[in-house]
C-alpha cells in the first residue's frame, strides 16, 4: 500500500498531462512544451517545470496560461494555485461498501447530455468551458463524464481519467443550487470506489482552497502547488 510522495506526485503529474492532451492538447514544434488552443487555454511542459522563458515574446500565446508546479505558498497568490492531492486505494473497496443507493444517482453521460452537463459545470466553477473539448472525452476508453441527477436534472458532474494505475479526477463541481447535502463526498465516494475497481492503485486530483478540507478528510495527502499564471 506504501507509496512514497514523490511517486505519488510523478502519477499525479503524468495522469493530468495524459487528461490535457485528451482535452486536445498538442506538442509545440520546436519548443519541450505542450498547449491547449481552446479551453483551458494553457501551456505546460510534460515534467511541469516553469516555462516562462519559452514562452515570452511570443504573440501566439497570448490569452493563455502556464502551468508549472510550485513548491512556494504566498499569501497574495495561493488564491489562484491549486494543490496537487492524491490518495492510495485498497483495490478490495466495493461500490456496495458505500452506499449503493446514493450512487444510483451517478451516472455516465450520454452525447446528448454533454450541453446540459458542461452548463451544470460552468455554475459549479464559475467559468465558461469549452464543449468541444469535453466532446473529446465521450470515445476516449480511458474517461468517463459523471452526472449526479436528482429527478433525472444533473446537479453536479466529474470526470475520471485512467492512466496506468492512477485514476485521476477532474472537475468534480455541484450546482449551487444543490450545495450542502453532501453531494461532493458522495460523488468522491463513488469515484474511489470506482477506480478501485478498474484495478487502481491510487486516486489523483487537483484541489482548490476550498475543496482541500473535504479531500484530506476522504485521505487524500498534499504533494505540491500547481501554478497557473498568464503568458
Amino acid at each position: 500500500m506504501g507509496q512514497s510522495k514523490q511517486a505519488l506526485l510523478l502519477n499525479n503529474l503524468h495522469n493530468l498531462h495524459c487528461y490535457w492532451l485528451a482535452l486536445g492538447g498538442q506538442l509545440l514544434h520546436n519548443h519541450k512544451l505542450y498547449v491547449q488552443q481552446s479551453w483551458p487555454n494553457q501551456i505546460w511542459a510534460e515534467n511541469f517545470q516553469p516555462t516562462t522563458t519559452l514562452t515570452q515574446g511570443h504573440h501566439s500565446f497570448a490569452g493563455k496560461v502556464t502551468a508549472y508546479i510550485d513548491n512556494e505558498e504566498n499569501a497574495q497568490t495561493t488564491k489562484s494555485k491549486l494543490m496537487l492531492m492524491s490518495k492510495v486505494i485498497d483495490t478490495a473497496i466495493t461500490l456496495e461498501q458505500n452506499a449503493a443507493d446514493v450512487f444510483d444517482k451517478i451516472v455516465q453521460i450520454k452525447p446528448n447530455e454533454l450541453a446540459t452537463w458542461v452548463k451544470c459545470c460552468e455554475s459549479a466553477f464559475s467559468y465558461q468551458m469549452e464543449q468541444n473539448s469535453i466532446a473529446q472525452l465521450l470515445h476516449n476508453q480511458s474517461a468517463q463524464i459523471w452526472a449526479y441527477k436528482i429527478d433525472q436534472e444533473i446537479v453536479a458532474t466529474a470526470i475520471s481519467f485512467k492512466s496506468n494505475n492512477t485514476m485521476g479526477i477532474h472537475q468534480v463541481g455541484v450546482h449551487p443550487n444543490y450545495r450542502g447535502q453532501g453531494i461532493a463526498r458522495n460523488f468522491m465516494l463513488f469515484l474511489i470506489a470506482h477506480a478501485a475497481q478498474l484495478g487502481c492503485t491510487q486516486v489523483s486530483l487537483q484541489a482548490s482552497r476550498l475543496g482541500m478540507p473535504l479531500y484530506q478528510k476522504l485521505g487524500f495527502v498534499k504533494l505540491i502547488y500547481l501554478n497557473k499564471r498568464p503568458v
